[in-house]
């Protein structure tokens, strides 16, 4: 009789225990403006942004608003063939510590914000992002980054395509349910998003399935190989070499990859999907466009004659740059940076372009340096096209080596 009401007991202790944590789950749903929100074409829109990472109180720039990409496919987001449909947030428990996931202030759960795509009736029609990382929340609106590459940028007023904002966010990241949970206001989205992004739009969920979407994990081997670039040629430089000798042997710096130089027309910037190649898999980049800067947030600047040229440089990282080289020739616990560097046609050095960045996807098309963690930066073995697209199998996917650079 004891064991059966020790039972009994248990039973409804469990029970009331998942009770309040369904009702907790429903309220931070009910009480979040953001998470009932939905989001219609002209209102969401793909950017670039200076800084990478919005800075509280300092201006934020985002410039070449565009129609948002879908990450889930690499391509436009598919708003039906009306316009009408709309996408909308969602809660999922995070098992892998992913960027961008929310902590249950009260339980200590982590939740990914996922982004999920509906027709004007309500019914579910895919997932666009299975996690992804809210930021610069502020008087213009807010950016969702899906799933560590794409930002999509959320509109308060409207914008025109190709236009740019800037702003200064009150909240540079959203790493708690409090963060997007507030009080109703009432009044305008600017109003309500200068207040603290509490905005009234209380509206029925409109949600369908949560339908799972298994995301294959993007990356694949870190192989090593030597890279020889097509590009390269051994010309000199002048005094500035472009390349920091800081605790490096002469014999270290022989290296094609780092006496290439390139030149207007053979960079772009450019989006890719998967966001990582991973070797012998099919790697699309499209949207070609002009080169990005990331220490100016705009184009980089060619010259008059467009007669400029970049050039990486590899220093030592005394930073633990998660980007760096491992120094597997000496096998030493030095990491290496590797920079990028404009130089005039003379080989005078005109600035610094990025300080660190991350080589990947090198194959028959080429390979990409993604700027300080950012702006994807593709260095193109073959003439190619402003707007255009093409895929490639990598040969290696993530440069991890200072050797893989070496001759």
């Amino acid at each position: 009789m004891n064991k059966l009401k020790f039972i009994f007991i248990f039973t409804i202790l469990v029970g009331s225990t998942l009770f309040v944590n369904a009702q907790r789950g429903l309220r931070t749903i009910s009480e979040s403006a953001l998470l009932t929100g939905k989001y219609f074409a002209g209102e969401v829109w793909d950017a670039q942004r200076f800084p990478s990472n919005p800075v509280v109180g300092r201006d934020w720039q985002l410039s070449g608003l565009k129609a948002p990409y879908d990450a889930s496919t690499g391509s436009a987001i598919d708003w039906g063939r009306n316009n009408d449909r709309y996408i909308m947030f969602d809660l999922e428990v995070d098992r892998t510590n992913r960027t961008g996931s929310l902590t249950d202030d009260q339980s200590g759960r982590r939740y990914n914000i996922t982004l999920k795509l509906y027709d004007r009736t309500g019914r579910f029609v895919k997932t666009i992002s299975n996690w992804g990382q809210l930021v610069g929340f502020g008087s213009e609106g807010f950016m969702y980054i899906q799933e560590g590459q794409l930002g999509t940028f959320f509109a308060v007023d409207k914008v025109r395509e190709g236009g740019n904002i800037s702003y200064r966010p009150f909240l540079a990241e959203a790493r708690q349910f409090s963060d997007i949970i507030g009080k109703r206001g009432s009044g305008s989205r600017r109003e309500t998003f200068s207040r603290g992004y509490n905005n009234d739009r209380s509206i029925d969920n409109g949600r369908g399935s949560n339908n799972d979407r298994v995301v294959e994990n993007p990356r694949g081997n870190n192989n090593d190989r030597g890279v020889d670039n097509p590009r390269g040629n051994n010309n000199d430089r002048g005094a500035d070499n472009g390349r920091s000798n800081a605790n490096i042997r002469t014999s270290e710096l022989k290296s094609v990859f780092l006496d290439a130089k390139y030149s207007f027309g053979g960079v772009w910037d450019a989006q890719r999907f998967p966001s990582t190649p991973s070797a012998g898999k099919d790697w699309r980049l499209f949207n070609l466009n002009a080169v990005i800067d990331v220490s100016t947030g705009t184009l980089l600047d060619w010259g008059r004659n467009k007669d400029r040229y970049i050039q990486f440089s590899v220093a030592e990282d005394f930073s633990s740059n998660e980007f760096s080289l491992k120094d597997d020739v000496n096998n030493t616990r030095k990491r290496y940076s590797v920079s990028l560097k404009l130089y005039e046609k003379d080989g005078r050095l005109v600035k610094t372009v990025s300080r660190f960045g991350k080589l990947m996807g090198f194959g028959s098309g080429g390979f990409m340096y993604v700027q300080e963690g950012s702006i994807g930066t593709y260095i193109a073995t073959k003439p190619l096209r402003l707007g255009g697209s093409f895929t490639y199998r990598p040969e290696v996917d993530v440069l991890v080596n200072f050797s893989a650079i070496l001759n």
